[in-house]
């Protein structure tokens, strides 16, 4: 009884938070739009690419095997991109920070709450419709292993992407708008997880570096697993490096409200 009225509270929260979301009709429509539109654009470049070297292969991956990776980079991208950063900087800018900080419930896991309730919303709409789509055109082969480490990257890509961005959010706090901050990292992670090129196709040396950072973990891997780039066995060998990235993340993040929640206090928020 103690443990449901603890989660109580983040059930609540979970739930408003679909709701709103869903109630903002043009916003939701216009969200999926710009959420297709990106992997469109980048898979007609790739297109515009093999026809114009007259390749039928690049970095070994064929037309097709690049469209069936950007479209299960759709997929994975919904879940590793975090809203927390935007999420922080608005209730510093509209002033509601204090008011949420006062509910009865942990501020990081109320944002962690919001967040991945409307990662749901987008997963269920855009991404499990795209991934039926591409296991059916490109008959994917899809094992209980395949299933269960995907998932398992899917897991340590979420939570990444929340403490990544929470650490950065906490930086609203001193500076109130940190939108070109956000914007900036977006496109760090775009590139960095292989969401316009795929990490492979780079020079050894450099991708190399690319594969040891976190962003590799929250998408090329993950990607490369589905579709059969990455045997199971070698993404099992990889996942404890992503799981000390995650660790460290986390780290990060409670050190960053650590000292976030110590200065709000002195400066009476």
């Amino acid at each position: 009884m103690s443990f449901y009225r603890e989660i109580e509270p983040y059930i609540g929260a979970l739930l408003i938070q679909m709701k709103e979301t869903l109630s903002y009709r043009s916003d939701f429509v216009m969200q999926i739009f710009m959420r297709l539109g990106f992997p469109a654009i980048t898979i007609a470049a790739w297109a515009a690419i093999y026809g114009a070297t007259n390749s039928s292969t690049i970095g070994g991956l064929s037309l097709m095997s690049m469209i069936e990776y950007f479209l299960v980079t759709t997929v994975v991208f919904i879940v590793f991109f975090n809203d927390a950063l935007w999420d922080m900087q608005w209730l510093v800018q509209s002033g509601d920070i204090s008011a949420v900080l006062l509910k009865p419930t942990r501020f990081p896991l109320n944002i962690f709450v919001g967040g991945t309730a409307v990662t749901a919303i987008y997963f269920a709409t855009i991404g499990v419709p795209i991934l039926a789509f591409t296991i059916w055109l490109f008959h994917t082969q899809m094992t209980v292993s395949t299933i269960a480490v995907f998932s398992a990257y899917m897991m340590i890509s979420l939570l990444i992407g929340f403490f990544a961005s929470f650490t950065l959010g906490c930086l609203a706090i001193y500076f109130i708008d940190i939108g070109g901050l956000g914007m900036a990292y977006n496109w760090v992670t775009v590139w960095f997880a292989g969401g316009v090129v795929p990490l492979s196709l780079f020079p050894s040396s450099i991708s190399s570096v690319l594969m040891s950072l976190p962003w590799a973990y929250q998408g090329y891997i993950p990607v490369s697993v589905l579709t059969g780039k990455i045997s199971v066995a070698a993404a099992v060998a990889l996942m404890p490096i992503g799981i000390a990235w995650l660790l460290i993340l986390f780290a990060m993040a409670f050190v960053a409200w650590r000292f976030t929640k110590r200065y709000m206090d002195v400066a009476g928020v």
